[in-house]
């Protein structure tokens, strides 16, 4: 019986307990997004809208990697709106996993990620597109609904190497997203 029933976990795609099986998840969110200024004398708050999809590979208990695709829009004066186009390739470190140890049931489950960015801004005033390559650093959070589904936070910096790309007046700038999604592993 105890044969028959590992062949039946090997042929279903089930895992036994504590055995890890690499998986691939997809996310889809939204959110807001705030630019940081380090020269700030425009004392005034610069929110926007920000929209990321995601697709994500995890290998080991520990380790992941992920693609991630986005539109942020932020403030850049008192009317001008502008929009950053973005994409990012990231590792992602478990954290759960590290502190905690390895549990397949888990629920809330904190990684981090971080890696490279390529990001386009195109604005609505002037019209023109300018690419920059920076950085970005996330905090994903999530909550798994049940095997295949779960909910997502995540805030994530972006950095930029350009100067004047993301800025007033020529300075250096990071934009700061919040995002709230879904989460489909498979």
């Amino acid at each position: 019986l105890e044969y028959a029933m590992s062949e039946y976990r090997f042929r279903s795609g089930r895992r036994q307990p504590g055995e890890f099986t690499p998986y691939y998840s997809i996310g889809l969110a939204g959110g807001v997004s705030h630019r940081f200024l380090t020269n700030m004398y425009a004392g005034m708050p610069q929110l926007g809208v920000n929209a990321g999809l995601s697709g994500e590979y995890h290998f080991t208990p520990y380790s992941g990697v992920r693609f991630t695709a986005g539109y942020a829009e932020v403030t850049t004066g008192t009317t001008k709106r502008t929009g950053h186009i973005n994409t990012g390739f990231d590792y992602m470190f478990d954290l759960s996993t590290l502190f905690a140890g390895y549990t397949p049931d888990r629920r809330l489950n904190v990684t981090l990620a971080a890696g490279p960015l390529l990001s386009m801004k195109a604005s609505k005033v002037s019209h023109i597109a300018k690419v920059s390559v920076g950085t970005q650093v996330g905090i994903p959070v999530q909550y798994r609904l049940n095997e295949n589904w779960g909910i997502s936070l995540e805030p994530r910096a972006k950095a930029f190497f350009n100067r004047d790309y993301a800025a007033l007046n020529g300075g250096r700038s990071a934009i700061m997203n919040l995002l709230v999604g879904a989460t489909y592993s498979f």
